[in-house]
């Protein structure tokens, strides 16, 4: 587990996929289809329908994984509920300007040491998605799927993701991190949707905002 989630070891992450699936085969080996049925018992049990989404592989480099945000703090929420997984899961993942893939970022941050989380990345695609612990104590799941990064000149634009998890650790729920003209602004969801019409008003993720905020 430490390797896999610190490290973000793909092999490692594919090997215990296997592992999984074979021990709900009930058979010594195991395919891809077996694992995506292992994981759908789980996507049930948070409340969601595994037929709206996609796996194909442990590791998440394929690009026909098909999840979303909603569903991932959802599972994130349904481990910390159960103290004998969050337990694990907590102490597998890398900590902010500490250790794993997040040992270099967020060290002058208000995250230092507080966040616990891993990454992903895929071309055109960055993620962060774990606990944060909040100023007043408070352990927070959140999920940042951010897409397309792009490049103006010679500085890489980090785009809405740091905003967003700025929000997160200020407990600001029911909005949105926009990025027009080079610079990060919060939007209200609710703004989105009856005025800047950037987001899909019948969408889960947003309903999923709205209720939280």
């Amino acid at each position: 587990m430490d390797r896999m989630m610190k490290k973000s070891d793909n092999l490692h992450a594919e090997a215990v996929f296997y592992q999984l699936a074979a021990a709900y085969a009930d058979q010594p080996y195991a395919t891809a289809r077996d694992g995506a049925r292992m994981i759908g018992r789980l996507i049930r049990r948070v409340g969601h329908q595994p037929t709206r989404y996609s796996m194909a592989d442990g590791s998440g480099v394929s690009l026909y994984n098909y999840l979303s945000p909603r569903l991932m703090a959802d599972v994130l929420r349904h481990a910390y509920r159960h103290p004998a997984i969050y337990r694990h899961l907590k102490q597998a993942l890398p900590v902010a300007g500490i250790d794993g893939t997040l040992k270099n970022r967020m060290k002058k941050t208000p995250a230092y040491r507080r966040v616990f989380a891993k990454t992903g990345t895929l071309t055109g695609v960055t993620s962060l998605a774990g606990y944060a612990i909040a100023p007043n104590g408070h352990t927070r799941a959140f999920v940042i799927i951010n897409q397309n990064p792009v490049k103006k000149e010679k500085c890489q634009v980090t785009l809405p993701g740091p905003k967003a998890f700025d929000m997160v650790m200020e407990g600001k729920f029911g909005y949105m991190a926009s990025f027009r003209n080079f610079a990060i602004t919060e939007v209200k969801i609710a703004d989105a949707i009856s005025k800047l019409k950037l987001v899909d008003p019948n969408g889960e993720e947003v309903r999923a905002a709205l209720e939280v905020g």
